[in-house]
């Protein structure tokens, strides 16, 4: 949620002030968090909680928080952010950074989020995920690098989408 929020907040400001000289500035980081993390990591959040929803509920519930945020409004965290980056991909044309720097940009984002996760563990003794205490711990190495892999194919789905957008603009430009 803070990836979404912080690329809307980057959408806003290049939108209000799309007329500055530095919005430039803006419009780069704004890409280059769109293309790397706010739509792979929407995809695969939505991915997987439906997959363990459908599976088991309980898988991504608990109970004591329904009170605080009912079933329902999980439901919309978890399918909205892939439903408006899915839009944002189809309905924007987005400049997509160097291939290189977005590889490392998404390993630097997935270790991170792996070590936070193991970091958790270890120091709390419980799982951020409690799907996590399920897993065996020699096949949970395959599972965090699962993730790593679909954030790069992901990506690559991206470039994919926007050749075809771009061959798409290209035959219509043609034909006017």
């Amino acid at each position: 949620m803070v990836i979404q929020l912080n690329y809307q907040a980057l959408c806003v400001i290049s939108y209000l002030y799309s007329n500055s000289k530095n919005i430039t500035k803006f419009k780069k980081i704004r890409e280059y968090v769109f293309s790397v993390l706010a739509f792979p990591v929407s995809i695969i959040v939505t991915a997987t909680f439906w997959i363990l929803y459908i599976k088991n509920p309980n898988n991504v519930r608990e109970k004591m928080y329904e009170n605080i945020i009912p079933p329902h409004i999980n439901h919309l965290f978890h399918t909205v952010i892939a439903i408006a980056n899915i839009l944002d991909l189809l309905m924007h044309h987005h400049d997509y950074p160097v291939r290189r720097n977005s590889y490392v940009g998404m390993a630097l984002f997935s270790l991170s989020f792996i070590t936070w996760t193991i970091w958790i563990k270890y120091r709390a003794n419980i799982w951020a995920y409690k799907i996590l205490h399920k897993i065996p711990t020699p096949i949970l190495p395959a599972f965090f690098m699962s993730f790593l892999f679909m954030h790069f194919g992901l990506y690559e789905l991206e470039l994919w989408v926007k050749s075809k957008q771009t061959a798409t603009n290209k035959l219509k430009n043609k034909m006017n």
